[in-house]
């Protein structure tokens, strides 16, 4: 009970700094689509970003989750992986960004691509810091201190961006206010990983130790890079295929969707380490704490993904205005993405913590190289629509391969997880069908309030949620109890 509690409190502070930060992204992100920037310059933007995102994985090489994994389970040995991934990151920043900024110069003919790639090569090096230290905050379940340093951060870039548009800079300085973002996130990261250590970090050149952190980051450089070129290579080859504003179209509707993908990210964060320490001491302890994290997904992606698909033109028209028409049926489409995205992500801590992250490691490449060749048959016939079906595809295909290889590893109470989707879906499914019937009659707040007001109302009555939900959501945000009590309790036994 007290580690389902730590994994529960972990994912609550990181929800909530995330939710802020998304929201801020998001924010920012419409304001510029819908005030600032046509589609064709939209495009541009995305596509820098994508670019930058393609490189961002060479920098962590899969260090992140070794690292995270060797804390939780020695702490003793800390200091000495941490100053030798110190040491790995600093060579894999320099030689990437170089390589991004060389491979900008040579396949970019657009002056203003160029000059955003550039810039992102910087927030490519400061990104490589954070990712360290917060992994090393992970590692020692602090999650908190990642929630406030990502949200702070963002704030900082929206600011840093809202002041280039008050000075009308050009596009490229948009970009800079992500190196500010970044730099803050370099810097806290930093310290709050030393106060929490009691460590000085350096940066070290253990031949052995550098050789033992790469062998078992090979399999996560290797997912990483393949979710990396799977997540982004849409949005390059759309741009490079159909244009500028055909990438703005679906850029624009896959930055909503994928908003919320911030739920199953901390989820996975706070898990990782828990399944890295219960891996081996029973599938049934296991196939609780899966059940219970695809339970807690699942509430929240079936009722997104219909009010997504019952909302998609309203939501386009008042958020990025009629010019993004053509985005509705690829919102409608991207929407259905976020039940296999959202519950594979504990498919995947699972694996990785269990040590079978080859074979995660090898259906992201399998996914990989089938999003590509689906995109570059259809975006010449279907355009965005083809990258929408692309993604569905890929999504659905990765989330069933994995489960048949996690349901392995622990004994998954299939019965429970599949009542519990009834329940959620039944209910998402009426909200969906209350919002469609009344969106016509009541001003689009009052239908999607009505909404979840249903939603809500048929988890109570199918009892997928009930008290004993509400006390255990009321023991997260409970204080401790102060350890002298227990103590106290102890002795008097």
């Amino acid at each position: 009970m007290a580690r389902e509690q730590t994994v529960a409190k972990n994912t609550l502070f990181l929800t909530a700094g995330s939710i802020c930060q998304k929201l801020l992204a998001f924010v920012y992100f419409t304001i510029l689509a819908r005030h600032f920037l046509p589609p064709d310059d939209v495009g541009r933007y995305l596509y820098a970003l994508s670019y930058a995102a393609l490189f961002s994985v060479i920098v962590d090489f899969g260090v992140q989750p070794v690292l995270i994994r060797a804390i939780a389970k020695d702490r003793s040995r800390a200091r000495t992986i941490i100053s030798n991934a110190i040491g790995i990151k600093t060579v894999f920043a320099i030689i990437t960004a170089a390589a991004m900024f060389w491979a900008a110069r040579v396949t970019e003919s657009d002056p203003v691509k160029i000059a955003l790639i550039s810039v992102a090569c910087i927030t490519l090096v400061l990104d490589s810091v954070q990712l360290t230290f917060y992994a090393v905050l992970r590692g020692y379940e602090k999650l908190n201190y990642e929630a406030v340093g990502v949200l702070i951060g963002q704030a900082i870039t929206v600011t840093a961006g809202g002041v280039m548009l008050y000075l009308k800079q050009p596009l490229p300085f948009l970009m800079f206010a992500y190196v500010c973002g970044s730099a803050w996130n370099a810097i806290y990261s930093w310290r709050m990983a030393k106060r929490v250590t009691n460590e000085r970090f350096s940066i070290s050149l253990d031949r052995s130790v550098w050789k033992e952190i790469l062998v078992m980051a090979l399999p996560f450089a290797a997912a990483a890079i393949f979710v990396r070129i799977y997540s982004s290579a849409d949005s390059v080859l759309l741009n490079r295929l159909a244009g500028n504003a055909a990438a703005a179209f679906y850029g624009v509707p896959y930055k909503f969707v994928f908003a919320f993908q911030f739920v199953p990210i901390a989820l996975a964060a706070a898990l990782f380490p828990t399944y890295s320490r219960e891996a081996g001491q029973g599938k049934a302890r296991l196939g609780e704490l899966f059940w219970n994290a695809e339970r807690y997904l699942m509430l929240v992606a079936l009722p997104l993904v219909a009010g997504m698909v019952s909302l998609a033109h309203p939501l386009i028209v008042t958020f990025y205005k009629s010019q993004y028409l053509p985005s509705v049926p690829i919102m409608m489409i991207l929407a259905w993405c976020l039940i296999p995205a959202f519950l594979d992500y504990p498919v995947g801590a699972l694996l990785n913590a269990s040590h079978k992250q080859n074979i995660q490691t090898a259906f992201m490449g399998i996914i990989m190289c089938m999003s590509i060749i689906l995109n570059l048959l259809l975006i010449p016939r279907f355009g965005a629509i083809a990258s929408a079906c692309a993604a569905l595809i890929g999504n659905s295909t990765l989330f069933i391969g994995g489960l048949y290889y996690a349901a392995k590893l622990a004994d998954i109470p299939w019965k429970k997880l599949l009542a519990s989707f009834a329940r959620i879906g039944g209910s998402a499914l009426v909200m969906a069908l209350v919002v469609i019937l009344t969106q016509g009659h009541l001003k689009l707040y009052f239908s999607v309030a009505l909404g979840i007001a249903v939603y809500m109302l048929g988890l109570f009555v199918t009892r997928e949620l009930g008290r004993s939900d509400i006390m255990r959501f009321r023991d997260i945000l409970r204080p401790p109890r102060p350890e002298t009590d227990v103590t106290e309790s102890e002795i008097t036994v």
